[in-house]
């Protein structure tokens, strides 16, 4: 039995934070691409979210989706934690009114909550209000769905 994400597609140059005040300043531990989803380690550095693995590796600690790339280890980055967020031109575009939250396939990818199944750790970032419109609702529920 496979379970098989549907991720979203972001453009990276095109995602933008709606309220700029929304939006943290932080370090990476690992590359990471606009658009992504992130979480927070007890180092407080951020890396590319995962719903399988971990409670912490699914964002116990912090959660947001990276505003600004980071092209490796200790760089800065820019990270949405709330408000409504702009992901740019995805290419089948995100369905108005449906939850979306950090993917089971990791690397930060993001996929729709339906997608997950019993014995992921999801986190929730928020429901689209638009087509490439997210709204914030970070929520991680630390335990499995």
């Amino acid at each position: 039995f496979e379970v098989v994400c549907s991720d979203i597609n972001q453009n990276a140059g095109s995602v933008l934070s709606v309220d700029p005040s929304q939006v943290v300043a932080g370090t990476v531990s690992a590359a990471v691409v606009a658009g992504d989803a992130v979480t927070q380690n007890s180092s407080n550095l951020w890396a590319p979210g995962t719903a399988a693995g971990t409670a912490i590796q699914s964002g116990t600690t912090g959660v947001g989706v990276s505003v600004t790339s980071a092209p490796g280890p200790n760089q800065p980055i820019q990270v949405w934690k709330s408000g409504s967020i702009i992901l740019g031109a995805i290419s089948a575009g995100l369905t108005i009114g449906q939850v979306y939250c950090i993917s089971l396939t990791g690397n930060g990818n993001i996929c729709p909550y339906s997608d997950l199944v019993s014995t992921n750790y999801p986190t929730i970032l928020g429901m689209a209000s638009t087509v490439n419109i997210l709204n914030e609702g970070i929520s991680s529920r630390r335990a499995l769905r």
